[in-house]
Parts: C-alpha cells; structure tokens; sequence
C-alpha cells in the first residue's frame, strides 16, 4: 500500500516545488509559438502530424490508420540530419537529434534511436498502431476532464524557449508533443507549459559564439544562425511536402 502511495505523494510534493518557481519557470503560451523539435508548429497556422491526424479522426471517424498523416509520418519522415532539413551541403552534417548547441537535453550527446523515437520514422507499424491508440486515448481523456497538469499522475508540457535577437521567442517541445496537439485541436488559446529539468531552459541566439558545436568548430556561425532561424521561419509545411 505504501509503494503505490508513494508516487502520488512524491507528485504532490513536486507540486509544491513546481509553485515555488513558477514565476521562472512557468508559462502561458499560444500553440501557435510551440513547435516540435524539427519545426513543425502546434498552432492552426502550422502543421503538426499528430495535430493533423486529430483533424482527420474528427472527419472520418473510422479512419484507416494507414490513411493518416501519423502513420505517413512515421513510415516516411526520416531525417539523417537537422542539417539536412535545413539545406546546409557545406559542411558535414550534424548528427539526427543534434543541434550548433549540442541536443535540447542536458545530455548534449543523447544516444537516441530513431527507430524507436516518437519524433520521426522509420517506425514499425506495430509500434505506430501504439502511438495511434495512445494518441485517442489521450484525446478522450483531455476532451472529457481537462489540461490538469497538477493532478497526478498528469504532468505539464515541458521544453526549451529559443530567444531571437530581437526577443522573438519560440517553445520547442520536448514532453508533451501529444497533450500539445489534442490542446491545440481543442482550440486552448493558453496553456501552461514549464521548462523542466533534464532539458536545457533557454538557448539565446545572442550566445551563438558559445554554443557548443560553434565553440568547438563543428558548426560554422553562419549555419548554426541558419539553424536556429530555421525554427522560427518554418511551420511544418516543409515536413508535410516530405512525407
């Protein structure tokens, strides 16, 4: 009885740390500034797989999961690089889930699989059976009782701002890319999300000097400024042309 109490215990608790620094911490933001970690927007302004896929159950209720932009997605979008993506042929490609300031994770080498990443394919069509049950089930459950991220065993959207020189901001989301979609079909104009822990709070294209792969001369200034400019120029289109 204690193992199972505990985990709910330990969330209240963190509740009580997540209220201590809200104020730096924590924000209300439009889908419309959130995007995945290769560019594709939440917002109805951009595209987003799963948000999309949600569009297309709404319409065809007994959708073929074989019609859907999910599926399409993770059989097709199989990037070798965030280089690539961007069209940069000069020099050698970053490694997939790398970036001019090493990953969005504090882990700035993260020894990810895209096989078995819900952020890109090639994936097996078990596994995206999986994503397209989880993807309704959350769907149903946000529909029916809400964004309730202080109420275990939920959490909140979390991820890493990118600050422009002139103080644009975009929130790339590293936890939460399903909740994000079913909110932004659901028409939320504010949701809660926090940085969190294990990914890196801010990245400031006015520190491109010190960013990591910059610094050590993996990336050249000029790429990595075309790198972060390519999250706030693109909205997902480029991702649905791909697949």
């Amino acid at each position: 009885m204690l193992r199972k109490s505990f985990p709910k215990f330990h969330y209240k608790l963190g509740n009580l740390y997540r209220s201590a620094n809200k104020k730096w911490m924590q924000y209300s933001i439009s889908p419309e500034i959130a995007t995945n970690i290769f560019g594709a927007r939440f917002g109805k302004n951009g595209w987003h797989h799963i948000t999309k896929t949600l569009e297309e159950i709404d319409s065809f209720h007994n959708i073929d999961i074989k019609e859907t932009s999910l599926y399409r997605y993770l059989k097709n979008f199989c990037p070798k690089s965030i280089s690539d993506l961007v069209g940069i042929t000069d020099e050698e490609p970053l490694p997939l889930f790398i970036y001019p300031w090493g990953s969005f994770s504090k882990d700035d080498y993260p020894n990810k699989s895209a096989k078995n990443s819900r952020f890109c394919g090639p994936s097996t069509d078990i596994f995206i059976k999986k994503e397209f049950a989880r993807t309704i089930s959350l769907y149903k459950d946000i529909k029916k009782n809400g964004y309730t991220p202080t109420t275990y065993p939920h959490s909140f959207i979390g991820g890493t701002w990118l600050e422009s020189n002139n103080g644009d901001r975009v929130f790339v989301v590293m936890s939460g890319n399903h909740r994000m979609s079913v909110l932004s079909n659901l028409n939320y104009k504010s949701i809660e999300v926090r940085t969190i822990p294990n990914s890196k709070r801010i990245i400031k294209e006015k520190e491109i000097q010190n960013w990591l792969l910059v610094r050590n001369n993996k990336c050249s200034e000029e790429n990595a400024r075309k790198i972060f400019n390519y999250f706030f120029e693109k909205k997902g289109d480029h991702v649905r042309d791909l697949i």
